[in-house]
């Protein structure tokens, strides 16, 4: 596994890896004062709840319909799990202490994504587009973080 870039946005911690096979991966890391530090990908959390009723108007966007189509089945109680609400190229498929993988940061809790769908080719899925969608998903973090201290 081989970093290509590591940055920040928002003080949010962006990593791009490509794999050992040679798919790229984006990474967000957020520090623990964050609603979503330690949450798993595919945990409802109350963090997410007071956006449910808006969720549900949403387009499917870039999120993988797997978890979506699994979720109608049991979002209807107005719980949502970060797979589901962030829109990201085939949905949240990672999450975790960072320490060593996806890099050596444990003080932080990781949410990522992979470009290993069906379909997704080296070509269509190059350094820069994955380093985007890395900042897309950086950034709907951050908004959520952002929402979350001016409720308080």
């Amino acid at each position: 596994m081989s970093e290509i870039k590591r940055w920040a946005i928002k003080g949010i911690r962006c990593v791009v890896i490509r794999t050992d096979m040679g798919h790229l991966c984006g990474y967000v890391g957020i520090t623990s004062d964050h609603p979503l530090y330690g949450v798993d990908y595919s945990s409802e959390t109350p963090a997410l709840n007071r956006f449910f009723e808006e969720w549900k108007k949403q387009t499917v966007g870039d999120r993988g319909i797997v978890s979506i189509l699994c979720a109608s089945m049991h979002t209807d109680h107005g719980a949502l799990t970060p797979e589901l609400f962030f829109d990201v190229h085939g949905g949240i498929t990672f999450s975790g202490q960072g320490g060593k993988y996806p890099t050596d940061e444990k003080d932080l809790w990781f949410f990522g994504f992979d470009c290993a769908h069906a379909g997704d080719t080296p070509e269509n899925w190059t350094e820069d587009r994955c380093i985007a969608e890395t900042e897309r998903l950086a950034e709907q973090i951050a908004e959520l973080s952002e929402i979350q201290e001016a409720a308080s």
